[in-house]
């Protein structure tokens, strides 16, 4: 481990004692439309032993940047929690442990205002929108997987080009409700 490493887990074992809210300036589009590059961040450590909720976003801890996606789903294997995230505006998924969370994203600060996730119809979109996130990637690796034992490896590209639109399409409609807020 690196000294910036060490430095930063000590930041961030310290904040999370300590507690209250933090601000992060954000940097990328994958929370697009909406968390915006311009926009900041407040986020929450999480107390002794609480977890994250499908639809939450959490800001993680990778080796060379924090990230803030939403929660699509959760898995516990033995003692070790597994959370499934993804951001609203890319289509990769990726499987980290509880160690490497933050802190949950409670405020997002706009040049329009501020935008308080925890209030009632916040919390309810983003719940709505980590379940659609998770029923639709469910869905689309079930019928791959069924596609693959029923037709092996054979191909249809006009199927298959019909399948990506589709998904591409589904991808976009939790983002529009985001565009209005």
């Amino acid at each position: 481990m690196s000294d910036f490493e060490h430095i930063k887990n000590q930041y961030i074992e310290f904040w999370k004692v300590s507690g209250g809210e933090k601000v992060f300036k954000t940097k990328g589009t994958s929370m697009l439309p909406l968390i915006r590059e311009s926009s900041s961040i407040g986020v929450e450590p999480l107390a002794q032993g609480e977890e994250l909720k499908v639809g939450d976003i959490g800001l993680f801890n990778r080796s060379d940047c924090f990230i803030a996606h939403r929660i699509i789903g959760k898995v516990r294997k033995g003692n070790t929690l597994y959370y499934t995230e993804k951001g609203d505006h890319g289509l990769s998924v990726t499987t980290i442990t509880r160690d490497q969370i933050v802190g949950r994203v409670v405020r997002i600060y706009t040049d329009k205002g501020t935008i308080y996730l925890r209030d009632p119809f916040w919390s309810i979109v983003n719940s709505v929108a980590g379940y659609y996130w998770q029923f639709l990637i469910e869905s689309f690796n079930f019928v791959s997987r069924l596609k693959k034992q029923l037709l092996g490896g054979k191909t249809f590209p006009v199927i298959s080009n019909a399948y990506s639109r589709l998904y591409s399409f589904l991808a976009k409609l939790p983002t529009l409700i985001f565009r209005h807020k």
